[in-house]
């Protein structure tokens, strides 16, 4: 979160709002996972295995289909992010072109390491 912009933007008082309900939304939501969570096993799959093992197949296949393309878009978001932070440490200029060109690279990398092992897409995110 840019808490600078969000401040600037929408004032003290707004940002600490929306802080606060990030913070309600967050907290509700791991508190009714983790109630569902503790009489099973989490098992391959991970959220969609617990929901659709609670909730039932047909809410369940819905529910991982939202969940599949959320996480599917915000794999966008999170490299514009690791991008728009990585181009000043090697002193390239922030631009929308150098955002696309390093942003591809990335992604190339990154579905590179996962198509290779999956375990060694969860060794280096120790590294990282």
């Amino acid at each position: 979160m840019r808490l600078p912009w969000n401040v600037g933007q929408a004032g003290l008082f707004a940002a600490a709002g929306i802080i606060i309900v990030a913070h309600i939304l967050s907290f509700s939501t791991g508190l009714s996972v983790a109630s569902i969570a503790t009489d099973k096993k989490v098992k391959a799959g991970g959220i969609y295995y617990i929901i659709s093992r609670s909730l039932g197949l047909p809410i369940g296949g819905t529910l991982g289909l939202a969940l599949f393309v959320g996480l599917s878009l915000s794999i966008s978001l999170y490299i514009i992010g690791f991008v728009e932070s990585l181009l000043p440490v090697f002193g390239i200029e922030v631009t929308k072109e150098a955002i696309r060109i390093y942003g591809t690279i990335a992604v190339i990398g990154v579905a590179g390491v996962v198509m290779k092992r999956t375990s060694l897409a969860l060794r280096l995110q120790y590294v990282i």
